[in-house]
């Protein structure tokens, strides 16, 4: 009984929140019935025939529909369907009698909710204003939670898309914004698809196969983050975002929910913390760790494509007494200067690096003893021709090896500093090999 009655108490809660609007044309009916309706929905709006009551539906638009179906000047079903065109939605209750069966198939066709037999029962009325009452309060709150949802989504600082059996179904206004558009029925009008932002996913440049490839990679790889490269066209000049893509299937759907974490930052710095793990900080070329690794790369390449694959080391000859006579400061900027005078006159395939304190390494794929050797002649001249500032002029000296079948990085290295050590000892300024 405490179940009924609080279903009651909703019920009528529910009836509260409505406007109503009802149309008869019997006047001495309309008044007994709207003294019964009027207290217990929110508004009643009462009209006489079909005309005047879409005029008030055009002016309130009320929540609910009461209408008798034969009237003067326009019926009731000629205005339930002026009002369905306007309104799919919403809820018509039919006043009907049992011979008016033309006109009750009539309602069918217009797709009327409920009827109510005449003579008129306000309490089974009352009851079917109560079902279309809950129904648009169930209604109410499912819109309401869906705008909610809409609106966390729309506020949500990271790009966010849902596809519905791989059609893109929506994108948040974070990500509209960045694309350059207000709504994705203007987005698809632009004949766009995400696709047509990305560069590569995954490493791979696009398009994946076909159109949406994109889309079956992400569910053929479910769980997995993947980092997707993307240019805002209508910003070309700006440089690629990175982002972390995270993707879920709703639950018993063909839906998908995409999050489009940007972490661009945090790929710079980590691209930029890599350079500087690589790099000399000096001189700005490639440090001995960084070489090493190219090092055991293009020996195994070497080995397996039977190419040549050389090797300069040089130093600057009494590189101390440069230190000891102007300072450290002019000693860098002389190590400087050299780094630049060879990096302009060696190959782009050509890996130059700091071994450490003045001596130096090029590493020269595909370059085998003679033609490395000519180079390092060519270095040594354009060295020995600049005249550095506070110090004029300085020489280098140079040692060439070539990788041999049955070597080592060691032996390798070890080879190309003996030939260096050699031509020192035979009085610098020199090429040996």
């Amino acid at each position: 009984m405490k179940k009924d009655k609080a279903k009651t108490k909703m019920d009528i809660a529910a009836l509260k929140t409505m406007s109503v609007l009802y149309v008869e044309d019997d006047k001495e009916i309309q008044r007994q019935l709207s003294l019964f309706l009027k207290p217990k929905v929110r508004t009643l709006y009462s009209a006489l025939d079909g005309r005047e009551g879409l005029e008030i539906f055009n002016k309130h638009k009320p929540d609910v529909i009461i209408t008798d179906i034969r009237m003067p000047t326009m019926g009731g079903l000629k205005m339930a369907k002026s009002i369905r065109e306007i309104d799919q939605d919403i809820p018509i209750i039919v006043i009907t009698a049992f011979n008016e069966q033309e006109y009750f198939l009539k309602s069918i066709d217009i797709g009327i909710d409920k009827y109510v037999l005449k003579p008129i029962d306000p309490y089974l009325l009352l009851e079917a204003l109560i079902k279309s009452a809950i129904v648009l309060v169930q209604k109410r709150e499912i819109e309401l939670n869906a705008k909610y949802i809409r609106f966390i989504l729309d506020a949500n600082p990271s790009f966010i898309i849902t596809t519905n059996k791989n059609e893109l179904e929506y994108i948040n206004k974070t990500f509209l914004n960045f694309l350059g558009y207000h709504s994705l029925e203007d987005f698809k009008k632009d004949s766009k698809s995400l696709e047509d932002f990305f560069l590569k996913v995954d490493g791979i440049p696009l398009p994946l196969q076909k159109k949406r490839g994109w889309l079956k990679y992400m569910v053929n790889n479910p769980g997995k983050d993947v980092l997707v490269y993307f240019v805002n066209q209508k910003y070309p000049a700006g440089e690629p975002k990175i982002f972390l893509v995270n993707c879920n299937r709703f639950p018993e759907m063909d839906n998908y929910i995409f999050s489009f974490t940007d972490i661009t930052k945090i790929e710079t710095e980590k691209k930029e913390f890599k350079k500087q793990a690589a790099t000399d900080a000096l001189t700005g070329v490639s440090n001995r760790n960084k070489l090493l690794d190219i090092l055991h790369a293009e020996i195994n390449r070497s080995l397996r494509y039977q190419t040549p694959l050389s090797l300069i080391m040089f130093d600057i000859d009494y590189f101390k007494r440069i230190n000891d006579a102007y300072g450290h400061n002019i000693g860098d900027c002389v190590l400087k200067q050299v780094t630049q005078i060879v990096s302009d006159n060696i190959r782009e395939t050509d890996i130059l690096a700091r071994w450490g304190g003045d001596e130096f390494l090029i590493l020269t794929p595909e370059s085998d003893i003679n033609n490395t050797k000519l180079m390092a002649n060519k270095l040594g001249a354009l060295i020995k021709e600049f005249r550095f500032q506070e110090v004029g002029n300085v020489t280098s000296s140079f040692g060439v090896a070539q990788f041999r079948p049955g070597d080592d990085l060691e032996t390798f290295i070890g080879r190309a500093d003996h030939v260096l050590y050699r031509a020192k000892e035979g009085g610098r300024g020199r090429v040996e090999a």
